[in-house]
C-alpha cells in the first residue's frame, strides 16, 4: 500500500537525519474508542499498532537501535461503551500492543473506581508519571523518569495533572503544586537533556504552566523543553507562541504527533510567494514534528483485527443497530456532536435530544448539559440506537454482563419560572465546559410555576456543573446545602435521554439553528479590532527597543483605559475596542449586573474561540485587558 504523504516525509526525514536522532515520539491523548470508524476519521488501535510497529522498524533499521518512544497524555479507560464494560481492560492490553512507554492518568481514569484503575496498572507494561506525592495503595507513579534508562539518558520525562482534572481524584491522592513540580523537575535533570512533560490540564493551565519552565530554564536549550497535552479534545494544533511549545491531538486517535528529536538544528529549504527558495531552521534545539491523520495511518495487521473483534463481541447487539431516523434529507451532513461545539452553542443534536426528553416528560424546559453528550464525533444522519449509547455513556450501567439504562435526568415540578430563568442564564454563561446547556423551552410566559427536566448530577453541587446549584442558593438566599435539599424536594421522576430518544426521535425534526450572533460575527470582530489595535501598538511601540517588562506594562495601561495615549491611530483603534466592548454590553443602557454578565458571556466566547490560541495575539487576554472598567469588569 502506498504510504501517505505525511508519513513518506516523516520516513524520509529518519532516513536522511539517522545519526542525529536522540529520539522519535509518538504523542497521543483522550483514546477511547478502539475500533477503526472511517466516517470519523478514527482509525482504531490496529491502525495505530501497525503504525508504532512500522515506524519502529524503520527507525531500528536506519539508526541501528530502537529509538522509538511512545507517549500518552491521559484519559484511556473512560468514558467509552467499551469501558463501562470491562473497566478498560481492552484498551490498556491495546497500549501495551502499541508499546506505550510512559502515560500520565487523566480524570477519567477514575471512572470505574479505584480498585479497578489498580487492576488495569497491574496489567500495564507502561509507567505512571505525574505530580503526586501519595496515591491509594497499589498504585505506584513515578515523579520524573529517564529513558530509555538512568545510566544513559536521553529524554527526561514527569507528568502533571491539572487542578481542573485533579477534582476526580478523591481520597487517597495527594497532588503537588504544578509549578513546583516543575521547578524540581527542571532542577533534578540533566540540561543537555529533551524534557518532556506529559500534561492532563485544560489549554489555559498548560499556557499558565509555561512561566513555571521559563523560570527555571536559563541553563536549558530553547525548545529542549516540550509539552505534550491531553484533557481537551478540540485541539490538534501547536501552539508556538511562547516556549516551550505545547502539541495537543484530537480525540480518538484523529490525529497523533510524531516528534523527531534531534542532535542539531534542522535545515529545510521553503519557496517564497514570489518563487525564492529561502533556507530555515525548524525550532533552535532541533527537532521536527508531524501531524498524522486518518490516511496516513498504516493497515491493520490481522492478528490485531481479529483481536479486538472478539474483545467487542460482548457489546454487539442486532436491537443497538436498529435504525431510529433516517435524517438524510433534513441533514445530509450529520450531526455535530464534537465538544468544541456542542460546549459552545445550541446544535441541532442538543435541541434535539431536549425535544425528546421534553416529550416524555411534559416538561416546560428542558436543559441538558453538553457534559451529558460523550460522542465527541460527527454522527452519521442514519441514527442507531448504538450512536444514543456511544454520546450518553453516563446512562449506562453493567450488571451481569449486560448493559442497563439508567436514569440521568430529573423532572423537577412547581419551581419557579422566574428561577428556571436564572438556571438557564447561569449555564449559556459557562461557554466551553460541560456545564453549557443544551435548552428547549417552550413556556408562553414567564410568570409563576413550570415544569423543568435537567441532568439529576447537576442538582447535586459537588462537581463541574456546581453552578446550577449555587444558582438557586443565590435566587433563594440559602446556602448551598439547602439549595439541594429544596431542588430535591421538587423531584417527581426521572428518566433516560436514550430511552426517551429511542421513543421520539422519529417524530423530532432537525431544528434549523441559526448560529448566535455571539458565537460568530460578533466575536470576530472584536477579534478583528483587537488585532487591528495591536498592529497599531506594535508599529508605534518600537518592540526591538522595549523590554518585555516595560511593554507588558504600556500595553495595560494603554488599553485599560480611556485616557488619552500617544499616538492618534493607536488611540483611535483603541476606543474602537472599549466603544464595541460597550455597545455589546450595553453599557449605559442596561445595569451594571447586566453589563458585567453580558461581558462576561463575551469573555466566555473569546477565551474558547481558537483564534486566541492560533493566531497572532492571545485575544483572550487582550479582552480582558479592553473591558477593565466596563460595567465593574475587572479582568
Amino acid at each position: 500500500m502506498k504510504k501517505s504523504h505525511t508519513l513518506t516525509s516523516l520516513l524520509n526525514l529518519i532516513s536522511e537525519r539517522a545519526n542525529d536522532i536522540h529520539a522519535a515520539v509518538v504523542h497521543l491523548n483522550d483514546t477511547y474508542i478502539v475500533e477503526d470508524r472511517p466516517a470519523q476519521k478514527q482509525p482504531g488501535f490496529p491502525r495505530l499498532i501497525a503504525t508504532v510497529r512500522m515506524l519502529r522498524q524503520h527507525i531500528q533499521n536506519q539508526c541501528g537501535a530502537d529509538k522509538l518512544l511512545v507517549v500518552h497524555s491521559g484519559d484511556f479507560l473512560g468514558p467509552s461503551r467499551l469501558g463501562t464494560f470491562d473497566h478498560g481492560k481492552t484498551i490498556t492490553e491495546l497500549l501495551n500492543r502499541a508499546q506505550v512507554d510512559f502515560c500520565v492518568l487523566g480524570n477519567h481514569e477514575l471512572d470505574h473506581g479505584v480498585a479497578a484503575l489498580r487492576q488495569r496498572l497491574g496489567e500495564a507494561r507502561f509507567r505512571i508519571v505525574m505530580n503526586v506525592t501519595q496515591t491509594p495503595d497499589g498504585i505506584t507513579t513515578e515523579p520524573f523518569a529517564c529513558w530509555p534508562n538512568e545510566q544513559t539518558p536521553l529524554v527526561a520525562l514527569t507528568g502533571i495533572v491539572g487542578k481542573n482534572a485533579q477534582k476526580d481524584f478523591k481520597e487517597g491522592w495527594v497532588f503537588v503544586d504544578c509549578k513546583d513540580h516543575i521547578r524540581r523537575f527542571m532542577e533534578s535533570t540533566q540540561p543537555e537533556l529533551f524534557r518532556i512533560a506529559l500534561t492532563h490540564c485544560q489549554r489555559d493551565e498548560d499556557r499558565r504552566l509555561r512561566d513555571a519552565f521559563y523560570d527555571t530554564a536559563s541553563a536549558v536549550p530553547n525548545n529542549s523543553v516540550l509539552m505534550l497535552g491531553g484533557h481537551d479534545h478540540d485541539i490538534d494544533w501547536h501552539e508556538y507562541d511562547e516556549q516551550p511549545m505545547i502539541f495537543k491531538n484530537l480525540a480518538n486517535l484523529q490525529t497523533i504527533r510524531v516528534l523527531v528529536l534531534l542532535r542539531t538544528p534542522y535545515e529545510y529549504e521553503y519557496e517564497q510567494a514570489g518563487g525564492a527558495l529561502v533556507t530555515a531552521t525548524d525550532y533552535s534545539h532541533g527537532f521536527v514534528h508531524y501531524k498524522l491523520t486518518y490516511d496516513d495511518f498504516e493497515p491493520a495487521a490481522d492478528v490485531d483485527k481479529r483481536w479486538l473483534d472478539e474483545a467487542l463481541a460482548p457489546l454487539k447487539s442486532k436491537s443497538d443497530e436498529v435504525e431510529l431516523h433516517d435524517f438524510s434529507e433534513a441533514s445530509a451532513a450529520g450531526f455535530d456532536v464534537r465538544e468544541d461545539s456542542i460546549r459552545t452553542s445550541q446544535t441541532a443534536f442538543g435541541v434535539m435530544a431536549c425535544e425528546c426528553v421534553r416529550r416524555q416528560t411534559k416538561a416546560d424546559v428542558v436543559l441538558l448539559n453538553s457534559g451529558m453528550f460523550r460522542a465527541d464525533a460527527i454522527l452519521l444522519p442514519r441514527v442507531r440506537r448504538e450512536d444514543l449509547l456511544d454520546t450518553f455513556l453516563f446512562e449506562l450501567k453493567v450488571q451481569e454482563g449486560k448493559t442497563l439504562i439508567k436514569t440521568s435526568v430529573a423532572v423537577l415540578d412547581g419551581i419557579e419560572s422566574e428561577l428556571v430563568d436564572k438556571l438557564l442564564q447561569t449555564g449559556l454563561c459557562e461557554v466551553g465546559n460541560g456545564a453549557y446547556p443544551q435548552v428547549v423551552d417552550s413556556r408562553t410566559g414567564r410568570g409563576g410555576s413550570c415544569r423543568l427536566a435537567m441532568p439529576l448530577y447537576a442538582l447535586k453541587g459537588d462537581n463541574l456543573d456546581s453552578c446550577y446549584v449555587s444558582a438557586a442558593a443565590q435566587y433563594w438566599g440559602c446556602s448551598q446545602q439547602e439549595a439541594k435539599a429544596r431542588l430535591a424536594a421538587l423531584i417527581v421522576s426521572e428518566v433516560s435521554v436514550i430511552e426517551a430518544m429511542t421513543a421520539h426521535l422519529a417524530q423530532v425534526e432537525v431544528p434549523d439553528i441559526a448560529p448566535p450572533q455571539t458565537t460568530q460575527n460578533v466575536i470576530e470582530q472584536i477579534i478583528a479590532v483587537l488585532h487591528d489595535f495591536m498592529a497599531s501598538f506594535d508599529q508605534a511601540m518600537d518592540v526591538a527597543n522595549v523590554t518585555p517588562a516595560e511593554y507588558a506594562r504600556r500595553l495595560q495601561s494603554y488599553l485599560c483605559s480611556d485616557h488619552l495615549i500617544a499616538g492618534d491611530d493607536v488611540a483611535a483603534r483603541r476606543d474602537a475596542v472599549r466603544g464595541l466592548i460597550r455597545a455589546l454590553a450595553r453599557d449605559g443602557e442596561v445595569s451594571q449586573k447586566e453589563t458585567f454578565a453580558e461581558i462576561y458571556v463575551l469573555n466566555r466566547h473569546i477565551k474558547a474561540h481558537k483564534k486566541t490560541y492560533k493566531g497572532l495575539y492571545d485575544y483572550g487576554y487582550l479582552f480582558r485587558l479592553a473591558a477593565r472598567g466596563i460595567g465593574g469588569w475587572d479582568g
